[in-house]
């Protein structure tokens, strides 16, 4: 688990592992693109993982998700203007319970899931915020 950078002309098919106060990052014409893009595994509250997209993050299965029984952790999701969060199923998927931390998605870009049943963003469990320029709200359409 580290932190990464997906730089601008480039595809990247490598899955990435997210925790503690790691910072991703897909520079704009970068794009990240696998099964499962990005899993985080909590870590610290403050300031936790940030993950800056500029590019596109696209996945077969979920773009970004929860991995483990863990209960702190915190992580911020800006996704750019012009960027793009896209998968097959859930898009940004919090599926453990968060008791000590935050969940955040900053979107001015577009977060898009392709298949059935799935949704833009999915928080099963936790605290939450998400803020959508053009005021529509995320989750299950």
């Amino acid at each position: 688990m580290a932190s990464f950078t997906v730089n601008s002309g480039i595809t990247d098919t490598t899955a990435k592992s997210v925790n503690t106060n790691d910072v991703g990052t897909i520079e704009t014409g970068g794009t990240l693109s696998a099964a499962t893009a990005i899993t985080w595994t909590g870590g610290s509250n403050a300031p936790g993982v940030v993950i800056n997209n500029s590019g596109a993050i696209n996945a077969a299965t979920r773009a970004i998700d929860t991995s483990g029984t863990f209960s702190t952790g915190s992580i911020t999701v800006n996704n750019n203007a012009g960027a793009t969060i896209t998968s097959a199923n859930d898009a940004f998927r919090i599926n453990t319970n968060i008791s000590n931390g935050t969940i955040a998605l900053n979107n001015a870009g577009t977060v898009t899931w392709i298949g059935v049943g799935g949704c833009s963003a999915c928080w099963a469990r936790g605290p939450r915020s998400a803020a959508s320029p053009s005021g529509v709200p995320l989750g299950r359409r």
